[in-house]
């Protein structure tokens, strides 16, 4: 059976090309498994641990909330948000949770202080959740093996966790200059994204593709870093909601041996577009895909710009014809 990419439907996704080629059983052992999966069952027995169960769009907790709880994400995924307006009625995603992933915003410390960003649901979720403050600490006094993996899970998660917010932080602020920087959002605008993208990622080469707003089967490859002046019109066809990787091997010029990560560029369920980034020689690790996810966001939201600019022009026009 042919790989196959570029799913339609869902959210927002990073896939690495290096991991489709390797079976789930190796993926598995070379990863390892999250500790706080491989004990869940137990933590589900004991009178400790709470099952909480959210529907899609529910709030776990919202920005300013005061929250105790240390939560361990079983199935499905979270949203992280920070909200852009005084009155609350934007937020920008700022990143996932996936299963086997925790929430404890403050950790140990002594005193409880206001959560600073909100956490919602994106699809049905299962979590299991305990008291920071009053519960956990008789869970690791009566359960001292597993209590000790369990913190030292969450203690090396969140010294990663921080690393990473460090970089993300850094790389956001080039992103914003660039863009902020920009005179017109339009596609040369976006191309300069695209090349300020591949340097945050350091990456060999970038390729850009643009969902047809009116052939819903075909994509369109707008950007190749490869290619002298990097911008093209070279149309593809995808097979029913998927388009076939063989072809984009093919087509694109791309070798199967290289390190290559897919990620789709979306707000929610509006999809713009697919970013393919590869390395010839090097590979990618969780880091850069949250990285590749968090400056992807940002891009989609100036694709969305460049679109609705090119819209209103268009009516604009046409309201002029008619006169």
């Amino acid at each position: 059976m042919k790989d196959t990419i570029f799913n339609s439907e869902g959210t927002n996704e990073i896939i690495s090309l290096s991991e489709k080629k390797t079976s789930s059983d190796t993926l598995q052992n070379k990863e390892g498994i999250s500790p706080l999966l491989k004990y869940s069952s137990f933590f589900e027995k004991s009178p400790l641990f709470e099952e909480k169960n959210l529907k899609k769009w529910e709030i776990l907790f919202d920005e300013g909330s005061i929250d105790s709880n240390l939560y361990i994400i079983k199935k499905w995924i979270l949203s992280v948000e920070k909200y852009t307006t005084n009155e609350k009625t934007h937020s920008k995603q700022l990143a996932v949770l996936k299963s086997g992933d925790f929430v404890w915003e403050n950790g140990l410390s002594s005193w409880i202080k206001a959560k600073e960003a909100k956490i919602i649901c994106i699809e049905d979720a299962q979590l299991l959740q305990i008291d920071l403050k009053q519960d956990l600490k008789k869970f690791l006094e009566e359960n001292p093996s597993i209590g000790f993996e369990l913190l030292r899970h969450i203690i090396t998660e969140t010294n990663q966790r921080l690393s990473e917010t460090n970089k993300l932080f850094a790389s956001h602020y080039e992103l914003e200059k660039t863009i902020q920087n920009l005179r017109n959002i339009d596609l040369k605008g976006i191309f300069m994204i695209l090349e300020k993208v591949k340097a945050i990622l350091d990456v060999d080469y970038i390729l850009y593709f643009e969902k047809n707003k009116v052939l819903e089967n075909f994509l369109t490859l707008r950007y190749d870093s490869r290619t002298p002046n990097k911008m093209l019109d070279l149309t593809f066809e995808k097979k029913w909601i998927f388009i076939d990787l063989d072809e984009l091997y093919i087509e694109a010029n791309i070798s199967q041996d290289d390190e290559i990560l897919i990620n789709k560029i979306s707000i929610w369920n509006e999809i713009f577009g697919y970013l393919i980034l590869w390395r010839e020689t090097r590979s990618f690790d969780g880091s850069d895909k949250k990285l590749l996810w968090s400056t992807s966001n940002s891009l989609a939201w100036v694709i969305k710009k460049y679109l609705w600019d090119k819209e209103e022009q268009n009516k604009f026009y046409i309201s002029e014809m008619k006169k």
